[in-house]
């Protein structure tokens, strides 16, 4: 039985920035879309953290425009889907024409979960243009299930496919998630995306419980960058999914070296370093840690790489003899 496959879709450019000013330049932007393609991110969006035209609010100023900061990620993704965000009520129609003239795949379109006709209109904006909308209901938590699956159904009979829950403040439980997607998927035929902060530290668990829901598609970012307490973090996600069984097509390895080499140098210390992550997911004490660098370096590997490939394995060691196995068939693919 093939195993299902999960999407992730990585707003580090986006909602990061909070965490650094807006301060993603241009070059930073094109820099790390450009990694996040080549490790297989099937979705990257990009911008202000507020979504188009957020620069204009007060105290928001960035270090790009929302035209410059598309154009770089359009020079540098070749294979994923690229898109920004949009808030009803600030972002215009001409922000969304000028987005979709440099690229944009798709724009999710925040919108308040008590009043979904608010996004109508760039909903509309959205299928002239040949760029597909997504509605990501705010604060999804301010109104019940049954509500916010009655104005999912409203959002569909525009045209609209993809749908998110939205845990904007980090409230949410799994069980809460669990209720909300499937409030929606049980009424209303669409792909529900899930997106999560982590105030309550339930965003991993958030992630778990919507994708047990049947969500397709979930939010993360590298290292957990975020606004407040940050989102879930990507490279944690995949390797978590991929322990639940499920497949996202990216390359881990990569992108726990992009989020090390582009995030730690500007944020320090968030989120886990990717050291860590591979030794929870090898199931290896930590204390073992010396054994696998000094194998590593016996067999010319990375320690990370061995730690995933120990992983793989699904089963929790202690023995250095294993280890050695691994690296030694390690050592004859390569």
């Amino acid at each position: 039985m093939q195993e299902p496959v999960i999407h992730l879709l990585d707003c580090t450019l986006r909602d990061g920035s909070y965490q650094l000013g807006f301060g993603f330049t241009a070059a930073d932007t094109a820099a790390l879309a450009g990694g996040l393609d080549k490790a297989g991110l099937p979705e990257i969006e990009v911008g202000h953290g507020l979504g188009l035209g957020g620069a204009h609010q007060p105290g928001c100023a960035a270090a790009a425009t929302d035209e410059e900061y598309v154009e770089a990620a359009r020079s540098a993704v070749k294979s994923a889907k690229l898109g920004v965000f949009a808030i009803a009520g600030q972002a215009s129609a001409e922000h969304v024409k000028a987005a979709a003239r440099r690229g944009i795949d798709y724009l999710r379109i925040g919108v308040d979960s008590d009043y979904p006709q608010r996004a109508e209109g760039l909903v509309r904006v959205c299928h002239d243009l040949g760029v597909v909308p997504y509605v990501f209901f705010m604060q999804s938590s301010l109104v019940t299930p049954d509500i916010l699956a009655e104005n999912a159904l409203t959002a569909a009979r525009w045209g609209v496919s993809t749908i998110y829950v939205v845990d904007s403040a980090g409230f949410m439980t799994p069980d809460d998630v669990t209720k909300y997607v499937l409030a929606i998927r049980n009424r209303v035929d669409v792909t529900v995306g899930f997106h999560g902060h982590n105030n309550l530290h339930l965003a991993m668990a958030n992630v778990v419980a919507a994708v047990k829901a049947g969500t397709k598609l979930i939010d993360c970012t590298l290292r957990g960058l975020g606004r407040s307490a940050g989102n879930a973090q990507t490279e944690a996600v995949a390797l978590v999914l991929r322990r639940l069984g499920y497949r996202t097509g990216i390359d881990i390895a990569a992108t726990i070296q992009i989020a090390g080499d582009y995030i730690n140098a500007r944020a320090p210390g968030h989120g886990n370093d990717g050291i860590d992550l591979a030794v929870g997911y090898a199931g290896l004490h930590s204390r073992y840690l010396k054994d696998v660098i000094g194998i590593a370096e016996q067999y010319d590997l990375m320690p990370i790489d061995l730690l995933l490939a120990v992983g793989e394995r699904g089963q929790a060691t202690m023995r250095t003899e294993i280890l050695v196995e691994i690296a030694r068939g390690m050592k004859r693919v390569a």
